[in-house]
């Protein structure tokens, strides 16, 4: 008996590939449409099995993925971004903003909080000395020390679950939709290319962010006295 799979096989996923197919090319008309209209559009592209490859799209991932509440929405909205559903995604300071390609185009619009000032501070507190550059900062060449300061779920500069508001002009009224899931998970192949937007996001300037640490660390080391001050502080004489 020949176990060879024939390609009309009931079981053999050919209609997989096929709706995969057409939303893709669903996607494709869309943002020929748009850019015909004059939209300047910024798709977000995963490439490969992983949705992303750098430090600071991984712990995104990771950070999207720990919300509980959207465990059930995330893997339709990984699969859109993997369909090239993403059409378009604008990152600025507190926002993304996204166009999804499905059934129907969508907008979305996801609202973060900015990292409280507080919280910054401490973190800039605990990584003072620990950072060697800016872009080894922002390209996430990192001690695990600093990684996990950067990546803790409850003082880290990742934001937390109540920490957004995701808007979508779908109809579902779930706490998260398909098409923001697809938004959010969109956000994290683009921080492999532009790893600052990561800081626009949070509200915080990357470079402020690793110079005051820097500053912080610079200040904790005790100067030499001179044999001056020496003296004046010992009430002595003192030759060096």
């Amino acid at each position: 008996m020949s176990f060879r799979r024939s390609f009309d096989d009931d079981d053999f996923p050919r209609d997989a590939y096929v709706r995969a197919a057409k939303r893709r090319q669903t996607a494709a008309d869309f943002a020929r449409m748009l850019e015909a209209e004059g939209e300047i559009l910024e798709p977000a592209v995963s490439r490969g099995k992983a949705v992303a490859s750098s430090f600071w799209g991984r712990a995104w991932c990771r950070a999207v993925e720990s919300w509980q509440d959207y465990d059930s929405r995330l893997p339709a909205g990984r699969s859109l971004l993997k369909n090239g559903a993403v059409i378009d995604l604008k990152l600025s300071r507190s926002l993304a903003e996204a166009r999804v390609a499905a059934d129907q185009l969508y907008r979305v619009r996801i609202v973060f909080s900015d990292a409280e000032p507080e919280q910054t501070d401490r973190l800039r507190q605990r990584c003072a000395g620990k950072l060697t550059s800016l872009v080894d900062l922002l390209e996430g060449r990192l001690s695990e020390e600093v990684i996990s300061l950067i990546c803790d779920p409850d003082s880290g500069l990742f934001p937390r679950y109540g920490e957004l508001k995701t808007i979508c002009t779908c109809i579902d009224d779930a706490v998260l939709c398909r098409h923001a899931a697809a938004a959010l998970y969109a956000i994290a192949p683009r921080l492999d290319e532009k790893p600052e937007l990561f800081f626009t996001l949070r509200g915080i300037d990357p470079a402020d962010f690793f110079a005051a640490s820097d500053a912080i660390a610079a200040a904790s080391e005790k100067p030499e006295l001179s044999a001056e001050e020496l003296s004046e502080a010992f009430g002595i004489d003192i030759e060096i």
